[in-house]
């Protein structure tokens, strides 16, 4: 009796509760994934669980044709069957010898309850939590998606769902013991149990709105431009918060499967380093800035082209030649023989130096999944301090290469005051 009453009470509790309270102890609840409003402090859902039902019959329940044919009429009406998918449904319930048949899967509670009130012999429900993304596409490549591994287990998969896979999914509980041979529970068979751990919540450091709205302009300039990829990251310098990461093309993680490419899952702003170009000329002068080599009123004359670094000269976009240019002008001229002349001052190891500070070619750590490094290894191939090829042209953002958010957290950097903050997107994780 005190076996029962003391070291065995909690499962028998769970145990007379009934089998779905039983579930619940054993099985953890997937933690949820919020956006936030900055202004209200308002928390919106962007990940969440949500009870689905599982339509089956029990076809030895189902004596005849006409009944057969009559259930399968009245299900394909709520269903909103066509007729093939109509014969197809009368076809299962004729079985007459299937205890469980599945019929269709995540119905929803209100479909469930109208199937539920025709009182349809054999027809019945398995209640099935499965994970929901009320808002859609909206921040899709950053929150991920749930699906299955090989032993049809929930797995998070990219993004948050991917990278926080094991705080969210938390800690399944455990028991064991005894049967009799008929099945029964042996009492003091040394039956152990261990209720579950929830998942932890994960609560972004996204603004819902401008999440919305920023995606929403890159998705019309993509479209405008014609564009195969686009991406957007909003930081606060001053915390290094990320309040807008987009990436396009984006999916729907409800319906992950019916993407037309696989890519559509890699968050472009962390997973796709491409060649900056000229957005990496002001790294390059706040370099030089900083080293006192120059000043923004330091003359340069330009003559539209640098000879003698690469196989042919360098020259400006459209072969432009500027003349007489300051440090200012050559940035909002975007010069490129301009950038050379700097970068020539600060000298190659310097150069890199500097470029390795402002955290180019490693990642930045974000927590998320699938993030890569730029690569920016070609400025190390020759020694000495001398500028060659690859520094000149590395001088206008080309030959190397970055991700949007490592280019989003240099220039942080700059309008920080030089002080360069780790990018971040995850604001508070509330275990259960």
């Amino acid at each position: 009796l005190a076996v029962l009453m003391f070291f065995q009470h909690d499962f028998y509790v769970a145990l007379a509760a009934g089998s779905h309270e039983f579930y619940s102890q054993l099985y953890p609840k997937r933690g949820e994934i919020f956006a936030q409003d900055l202004r209200t402090k308002e928390e919106y859902p962007l990940a969440m669980n949500r009870d689905y039902f599982l339509l089956y019959a029990d076809t030895r329940a189902i004596k005849d044709d006409q009944t057969a044919e009559e259930t399968a009429k009245k299900l394909a009406e709520i269903l909103q069957y066509n007729d093939e998918k109509k014969l197809a449904l009368y076809a299962q319930l004729n079985k007459r010898v299937d205890p469980y048949e599945p019929l269709e899967k995540k119905i929803e509670e209100s479909v469930m309850e109208k199937i539920k009130a025709l009182s349809l012999p054999g027809i019945d429900f398995v209640r099935q939590p499965a994970r929901y993304y009320p808002e859609g596409h909206l921040a899709g490549p950053v929150i991920g998606f749930v699906g299955k591994d090989k032993n049809g287990n929930e797995l998070g998969s990219y993004g948050i769902e991917g990278y926080w896979q094991k705080e969210l999914a938390g800690k399944g509980g455990f028991l064991s013991g005894a049967k009799a041979a008929a099945g029964g529970l042996v009492p003091l068979a040394g039956w152990s149990f261990s209720k579950a751990e929830d998942g932890a919540d994960i609560l972004l450091t996204l603004d819902r709105t401008l999440e919305y709205k920023a995606c929403e302009i890159l998705r019309r300039a993509k479209e405008e431009y014609g564009a195969v990829s686009a991406a957007l990251v909003m930081i606060e310098p001053q915390t290094g918060a990320i309040r807008a990461l987009c990436s396009l093309p984006d999916f729907d993680p409800n319906k992950y499967g019916e993407v037309k490419s696989a890519s559509a899952y890699n968050n472009t702003a962390i997973f796709t380093p491409y060649e900056p170009g000229s957005v990496f000329k002001p790294i390059v002068m706040a370099a030089a800035l900083n080293e006192n080599l120059i000043t923004p009123e330091t003359t340069f004359v330009d003559s539209g082209a640098r000879a003698g670094l690469c196989s042919k000269p360098i020259k400006n976009a459209a072969e432009k030649i500027y003349g007489w240019q300051n440090m200012s002008g050559v940035l909002e001229n975007s010069i490129n023989t301009g950038m050379v002349f700097v970068v020539e001052k600060l000298g190659k190891k310097k150069f890199i130096d500097y470029i390795n500070d402002f955290g180019f070619g490693l990642k930045e750590g974000i927590e998320l999944d699938t993030e890569i490094a730029g690569n920016i290894s070609t400025l190390s191939e020759k020694k000495g301090d001398k500028i060659d090829c690859y520094g000149a042209t590395a001088s206008f953002g080309q030959g190397l290469t970055a991700t949007p958010l490592q280019l989003a957290t240099a220039y942080g950097a700059i309008a920080n005051g030089g002080k360069l903050l780790k990018p971040y997107i995850v604001e508070e994780v509330r275990y259960a």
